[in-house]
């Protein structure tokens, strides 16, 4: 996971580093020209997802 500092006043960009073992260095690194897609659990439990954010009121200015 990586994100921004928080400073969007400041800051429109953040720095990921990605520190591995020399050895494993080329493995990782074709990633970037070849990324391996994407495999996610979240679509069978969307909903109740949406439904927990509904009645928490997120994002509110209540």
């Amino acid at each position: 996971m990586m994100g921004r500092a928080g400073r969007p006043q400041f800051d429109d960009s953040g720095v990921a580093v990605v520190m591995v073992h020399d050895a494993k260095k080329n493995y990782y690194k074709k990633f970037l020209y070849e990324p391996f897609p994407v495999e996610s659990s979240l679509l069978p439990v969307l909903p109740d997802h949406f439904n927990a954010e509904i009645v928490a009121i997120t994002g509110s200015s209540y």
